[in-house]
């Protein structure tokens, strides 16, 4: 969040996971910041989660003590609780695809100039990446924060970087507007749901009936691009199938699909309804006749943490 609209930067560092589902709507940022902060160093994070690497012998993260370690002791390739029989940095790959690494990062160099910054690339083993992340395995411990900041320093430099005292700052050109209620519990737009704290800190609007809806007002003059954004899982779908439709007559399904994550996960995801008329849009929520829903495998309602309007298509 910005501290400060007139606030003038020397460097923007960007944070993102290379999949190829969020190329667009980080493209998309990228030019908004460039065009406001003409001047700027951009780099992108390229973030490898430890969860990614993948040894040669073809086992997954044998390091950390899950499942993919169970295997590996069970076909004899290790046989202590410790990953350092595996350690040589050559016999690791990340399992992540860097062909949509580099084709991301080539667009964003063509489009704002972007430096890319691989942190965990190379010459680093998954013993030793393992001390950059806490438990949970994809949030920086403080070890990981400082070997970032030793990484953004040691491109800077290579970069030639020196403060611009004359940055600029620039009108943002387009407008869009959005509201996002994950960490707050709060949002001004109108709505019949129950705003719940399903994690501590973290707070969704929960469809908890057939009529749920929320509205959203497009008060810039033209069309814009409407997403949501909602809670999902994988592999395991424990939300359910949706329909979103508007007073506008778009209609969207949210279907439970497998995210490309080799572990458990819950998080944020993005839905484009469409393109809707300036004034206000009604946006309703109900839960589709799938055999998903039928068979009772749901265990949370639908949540929704966030609307976004836009002038592109995120």
């Amino acid at each position: 969040m910005l501290r400060d609209e007139e606030e003038a930067f020397d460097v923007i560092v960007l944070e993102f996971s290379a999949l190829p589902a969020s190329f667009r709507s980080t493209v998309l940022l990228a030019r908004r910041l460039r065009h406001r902060y003409p001047k700027a160093i951009m780099l992108f994070l390229d973030i490898w989660l430890p969860p990614f690497f993948k040894h040669g012998s073809g086992i997954i993260s044998p390091g950390w003590g899950g499942p993919g370690y169970q295997q590996a002791e069970g076909l004899g390739i290790i046989d202590s609780t410790s990953p350092e029989d595996l350690t040589h940095p050559d016999d690791w790959t990340h399992t992540a695809s860097h062909s949509y690494s580099e084709d991301f990062a080539r667009a964003l160099k063509k489009n704002v100039g972007a430096v890319m910054v691989q942190a965990g690339a190379g010459d680093i083993t998954p013993d030793a990446y393992d001390l950059l992340f806490l438990d949970d395995l994809g949030h920086f411990s403080e070890i990981g924060h400082r070997f970032v900041a030793d990484l953004i320093r040691d491109t800077l430099q290579k970069q030639n970087f020196r403060t611009h005292h004359d940055a600029t700052v620039k009108r943002w050109g387009q407008e869009d507007a959005c509201e996002n209620w994950f960490r707050t519990g709060h949002t001004n737009l109108e709505h019949n749901m129950a705003m719940n704290e399903f994690k501590p800190g973290k707070y969704a609007l929960e469809a908890r009936s057939d009529d749920a809806y929320i509205k959203v007002n497009n008060d810039h003059g033209d069309m814009l691009e409407l997403t949501l954004e909602y809670m999902t899982t994988s592999p395991d779908c424990l939300y359910p199938e949706v329909e979103i439709t508007t007073d506008t007559y778009l209609s969207v399904r949210v279907e439970c699909k497998k995210l490309s994550f080799p572990w458990d996960v819950h998080v944020t995801g993005q839905l484009h309804v469409g393109s809707i008329m300036p004034g206000e849009t009604t946006i309703r929520i109900a839960p589709t006749d799938s055999a998903h829903n039928r068979n009772g495998e749901a265990e949370w309602p639908f949540r929704i943490v966030g609307v976004t309007l836009t002038p592109d298509a995120l």
